[in-house]
């Protein structure tokens, strides 16, 4: 499996924690959709990366705006039947954030 999506920390090869206080991403295989924990679906970035999504309508609302690209809230919306209706204003999504460095 790939990498961690959204900035996550890598752990353990498929678990991400992400710099969103106490998500933690879970990594799905690509090809089957398969290997999510019970209550999260399987969203399909592109060929090679998937991540495990939770459809429940309040975290979805969260998570969509704020935490997926482009690709990965396409792919949601798709297996969870909802629509992201939030906007994408968070400055972590419309520019890369980073630790914060000693000036």
């Amino acid at each position: 499996m790939m990498g961690c999506t959204s900035g996550g920390i890598l752990i353990f090869g498929a678990l991400c924690l992400s710099s969103a206080a106490g998500t933690v991403l879970v990594q799905c295989d690509a090809l089957t959709l398969r290997g999510c924990p019970g209550g999260l679906s399987c969203a399909k970035q592109d060929e090679q990366r998937a991540q495990c999504v939770n459809c429940s309508a309040e975290q979805f609302a969260h998570d969509c705006p704020y935490l997926w690209d482009r690709n990965l809230t396409t792919a949601a919306e798709a297996v969870c039947g909802q629509a992201c209706l939030g906007q994408r204003g968070s400055q972590c999504v419309s520019i890369a954030c980073d630790a914060p460095k000693s000036l």
